[in-house]
């Protein structure tokens, strides 16, 4: 399976919560902690998971890395 994912972080405790989830399923993902580009990606509120080109807000992204079998 060949994922791009992007985790948009403010450090915050639902951000460290989502970026644990990617780490314990050993995913390979980026990390883009620059609000203003969060805006330019129409984000408002972090966390949010980019999945091949899909922005996923905090709860479907944590269903979805739930998801993952590896």
């Amino acid at each position: 399976m060949d994922l791009e994912l992007i985790l948009y972080t403010t450090d915050c405790p639902k951000c460290k919560i989502l970026e644990q989830k990617l780490k314990e399923k050993n995913l390979k993902f980026s990390i883009i902690s620059d609000v203003e580009e969060m805006k330019k990606e129409g984000i408002l509120s972090a966390p949010y998971l980019k999945v091949n080109g899909e922005l996923k807000p905090f709860y479907s992204a944590i269903t979805y890395v739930n998801s993952i079998n590896n």
